[in-house]
């Protein structure tokens, strides 16, 4: 009699076709799976394990450290080749309080607390994460910098919402009302907007394109 070639795979019978190797993230190991089911770890310990990693891992293994040169005198920029918006890497912390600003991360991880004080690029560059590219400012300072720059008109999207804000004012306006016990009525008169608009931004009514942090 032939001999059988059939394996069974979670009770179903095993199709070569349409299964795949993959190897897991966190352990090493070679293990099959349905093609239309793509895995990255071989068991559920081992992705309860690879959540668990350092935070400072889990963010340097998605920054390439060979990005251009856009100023000689600083060297190259580290580029955030994770998730972004308005051009800016944004990571996930692994808390409550939503997602972080990557070059701020960056900045944090080297240097320490900034007091809620902006994180600023020398390179001009928006995803790049090298803390040597990088400084601390005010509000207002971030303001004079983008102007310096010729970046201080409106970006795409801008001019649908509140023009006396911008991409970044937003997302500082949630890290802030997620992290601190800023009142939004002293965000609304720091910003030049009502209390109401604030608490719209904050909830996500408006500027629906940038994450939401949450609070702890």
């Amino acid at each position: 009699m032939q001999e059988k070639s059939i394996r069974k795979w979670r009770g179903r019978q095993f199709q070569p076709e349409r299964h795949t190797t993959t190897v897991c993230l966190q352990c090493g190991t070679t293990f099959d799976h349905w093609i239309s089911a793509p895995r990255k770890f071989c068991q559920h310990e081992c992705s309860v394990l690879w959540r668990k990693r350092p935070i400072a891992d889990r963010f340097w293994e998605k920054v390439n450290k060979d990005g251009p040169i856009i100023r000689p005198d600083l060297g190259p920029c580290w580029i955030w080749t994770a998730a972004t918006a308005s051009g800016y890497g944004i990571f996930g912390n692994g808390t409550h309080t939503g997602h972080l600003q990557a070059h701020a991360f960056s900045w944090e991880l080297h240097y320490g607390p900034r007091n809620w004080l902006w994180v600023l690029h020398r390179c001009d560059n928006p995803p790049c994460v090298n803390p040597a590219h990088l400084f601390l400012g005010t509000h207002a300072d971030n303001m004079r910098d983008m102007a310096a720059k010729g970046r201080h008109g409106a970006k795409p999207g801008i001019a649908r919402y509140n023009p006396k804000l911008t991409a970044e004012d937003v997302m500082e306006i949630r890290r802030r009302s997620a992290e601190t016990a800023v009142s939004r009525k002293a965000l609304a008169i720091e910003y030049g907007v009502a209390a109401g608009y604030i608490s719209v931004i904050v909830h996500g009514g408006k500027w629906k394109h940038l994450p939401i942090l949450w609070h702890n």
